[in-house]
């Protein structure tokens, strides 16, 4: 299980991709206290497990469910701030106040999947894989911006603009203030 840990105030926060959990199972590695993210008829692409420890003591944790395609664990696909994680996961944004793990939001924001979260001023920018999103701290969506075939390539931010290149190896350029494209 690929695992990430971050130090924020006196906690230390984990999160474990954990896609082996199995919803009610008595045989899980790890049993987190709550299960987090709207239940469907099939099963989940992406389970991801928080725990929440203060001095070595489990304070909380909950296991996350995702749809769309399936989300990594990586240096980009995970924010903290203000007492809040921000967590890209399967075609959503999941926002939960730490340290007691309540869900704040949970917003769509790809067909497919989100891979990756970045801090713009007071917003974030979502690096999916069909999409390119801003949102505010609350969810909302600022704008969105689809390509002509999936953002797997080279994604940053430099300046005021983003710069996507998609699967064709074709390069966007997008004003990060207002979603469109900036034709060269």
């Amino acid at each position: 299980m690929k695992s990430i840990k971050f130090d924020y105030m006196e906690y230390e926060i984990q999160l474990i991709g954990d896609s082996s959990y199995s919803l009610n199972s008595t045989d899980n590695k790890i049993r987190y206290k709550n299960e987090i993210g709207e239940l469907k008829e099939f099963h989940p692409v992406t389970k991801i497990g928080i725990i929440v420890n203060k001095n070595e003591i489990e304070v909380n944790s909950a296991i996350l469910f995702g749809y769309g395609g399936a989300s990594g664990l990586h240096q980009n696909s995970s924010m903290l701030e203000n007492d809040k994680i921000f967590i890209c996961i399967g075609d959503s944004v999941m926002c939960l106040s730490l340290p007691d793990l309540k869900l704040i939001w949970q917003t769509k924001l790809d067909n497919a999947t989100c891979f990756e979260i970045f801090k713009f001023l007071d917003d974030f920018i979502i690096h999916g894989e069909l999409s390119i999103s801003r949102i505010n701290p609350d969810g909302k969506v600022k704008w969105n911006f689809y390509g002509s075939d999936i953002f797997t390539e080279e994604f940053k931010i430099i300046d005021n603009n983003i710069y996507a290149t998609d699967f064709n190896h074709d390069l966007f350029k997008i004003d990060i203030n207002t979603g469109k494209e900036i034709k060269t």
